[in-house]
């Protein structure tokens, strides 16, 4: 959808001076300016503000691989070029999929102009809690894509054992943190 703005509010935008862009203007320099009966420059532009962003978003557990950041935003590029889905922007993130306090996933989440968020898997939005999650964001007309919905391969003591280290890390120095919820697994596997 079209609609006209201020010549100032045009160079305001694309970072131009309000003479320059005068000047281009009269020149014929910008081809959507037109001049109105009362002698002010108006431009017609596509009016993207309307439209909601899309969002991928990525993460992995640990800094130790990053290759899987890049391995799942390849992959979510390459699905929603297939689906003629443009994607706006790709987030990466390093946390766990049971800690809520992932900064961008936050950023995201409070953003009401991202209308869509594009996910590899549902556990990598998060792991528990997930439907509460798109129900918040469907009341608001907001929606999430998720591209492959078959399980991950994690199990059971992988969740305790992220839980664990979430909590015990709030109380010790995380490295200590991940070594207590292991000997903690260990326990109970035996």
């Amino acid at each position: 959808m079209k609609r006209r703005i201020r010549l100032s509010e045009w160079a305001k935008r694309d970072d131009v001076s309000k003479v320059t862009a005068w000047r281009m203007a009269k020149a014929g320099g910008i081809p959507s300016a037109v001049l109105a009966p009362t002698g002010r420059w108006y431009v017609e532009i596509d009016d993207q503000q309307n439209r909601p962003m899309t969002v991928a978003y990525a993460l992995a557990s640990s800094c130790f691989d990053p290759n899987d950041l890049d391995r799942q935003v390849a992959k979510i590029a390459e699905w929603a070029l297939k689906n003629h889905i443009p994607v706006d922007q790709y987030i990466r993130e390093i946390g766990l999929g049971v800690n809520d306090g992932r900064r961008q996933l936050n950023d995201i989440l409070r953003d009401p102009s991202i209308g869509t968020i594009i996910v590899e898997h549902r556990d990598h939005l998060s792991r528990f809690g997930y439907h509460l999650i798109e129900m918040a964001l469907n009341a608001h007309d907001r929606r999430i894509i998720v591209i492959d919905d078959s399980k991950c391969d994690r199990t059971a003591s992988d969740d305790i054992m992220n839980i664990l280290s979430l909590f015990a890390s709030q109380r010790c120095a995380p490295n200590d943190a991940r070594l207590r919820a292991r000997r903690a697994i260990e326990i109970l596997r035996s």
